[in-house]
């Protein structure tokens, strides 16, 4: 047990943080050079007090427990790392607690904050807050752990159903539908998880405004974390670019013509949030602000998107800029800058990324 542990510490654990260190070192300079302790002290009691709020670190939680995933789907599958297999021997007794203390060492950062939740919620006296941190920081711990547990002994992607495959194949397949049909039948568990996770965030969102009753920032929020729930799909839509539909680019597409369709791609990803969103919000908030709370996530995801043709990104690298984004644009919503100008601005800047990048990031995937 202990030889597993020290050679899966020095495999996964190590080469994580060794390859994030810059992440981290931004990270803490983003939450102690804008905010000192008394402020991190105030915003946790501001959160025990009204535990509703708690989504809003959560859904970061959420988001950096994909990080550290993804970068150990990754690690797995490099060929200095196949001997990981060996895992599966190992007794079911023995290799799970294994993967949960790797799971744990893999979450310290979001399980050091969470201590100061936990602990601001004990000395308010607030249980039902201290139970919530707790409950939730150890279903991101048991969560993550079966996900990784389960990449760990498995040596290939599982099958789907075939039945599902005949359903998801009777879908139309217009250009904009090929990469939600190559996620049904591909990655149909990550679509569907993240969809469940995406549509939570919302109907949270929506419920804290339905209490507070007034401020609409929070409607906004809520789809700007949908958005940084799905940024991941960006990383795959250009891979499966690169990969699935490379024959496109030998046709005769404009650039702009090419832009218009996976920013439709992603409208059409969003469907299942935008059902939510606008049939607990149209009757309630004014309709610029649905509209532009609406198409933020997909306006997020193009940008994500003009970005990977700028810069050629692993998923560890990738992941950095949704993490960034959404909480630099935390910020700006609370500083009362309208969602449809929010919207208007990332669709520009998209485009103009899009436009002076996209030739020349293929002459150099060519080369």
């Amino acid at each position: 047990m202990s030889a597993a542990r020290k050679i899966l510490v020095r495999t996964l654990v190590k080469p994580f943080y060794q390859a994030n260190a810059g992440f981290f070192l931004i990270t803490v300079g983003l939450l102690f050079g804008f905010l000192k302790t008394p402020q991190h002290i105030d915003i946790a009691a501001a959160l025990a007090v009204s535990p509703l709020y708690y989504v809003i670190p959560f859904t970061l939680f959420t988001l950096y427990t994909f990080k550290t995933l993804q970068f150990c789907f990754t690690a797995q599958r490099l060929k200095t790392n196949q001997f990981l297999g060996w895992l599966v021997l190992l007794k079911p007794a023995t290799r799970i607690p294994l993967v949960i203390y790797i799971q744990i060492l893999l979450l310290a950062p979001v399980l050091g904050y969470s201590g100061l939740l936990l602990f601001m919620a004990l000395q308010l006296r607030l249980w039902t807050s201290a139970a919530i941190v707790v409950g939730g920081n150890l279903a991101l711990i048991m969560v993550a752990g079966h996900f990784l547990h389960k990449r760990l002994i498995t040596a290939v992607d599982p099958s789907l159903l075939s039945g599902f495959r005949l359903w998801t194949s009777r879908l139309p397949k217009p250009f904009p539908m090929l990469f939600i049909h190559h996620l049904f039948s591909r990655q149909a568990v990550l679509l569907l998880g993240t969809k469940v996770i995406s549509i939570g965030v919302i109907a949270v969102a929506v419920l804290i405004f339905q209490v507070e009753g007034t401020d609409y920032r929070l409607l906004t929020l809520g789809m700007l974390l949908s958005g940084g729930v799905n940024a991941a799909f960006s990383f795959h839509y250009h891979r499966f670019e690169q990969t699935g539909i490379s024959v496109f680019k030998n046709l005769p597409i404009s650039v702009d013509s090419w832009f218009v369709r996976f920013t439709l791609t992603y409208l059409v990803l969003f469907i299942p949030e935008m059902v939510v969103f606008l049939g607990n919000t149209i009757m309630v908030a004014p309709i610029d602000l649905i509209i532009g709370s609406s198409l933020l996530p997909v306006a997020l995801l193009s940008f994500y998107q003009s970005i990977l043709y700028r810069r050629s990104l692993t998923m560890d690298h990738f992941i950095k800029y949704p993490f960034f984004t959404t909480a630099s644009l935390f910020f700006v919503i609370l500083g009362y800058v309208p969602a449809y100008t929010l919207v208007i601005g990332l669709l520009l800047i998209s485009y103009l990324i899009f436009r002076f990048s996209y030739r020349s990031f293929n002459l150099v995937a060519g080369n």
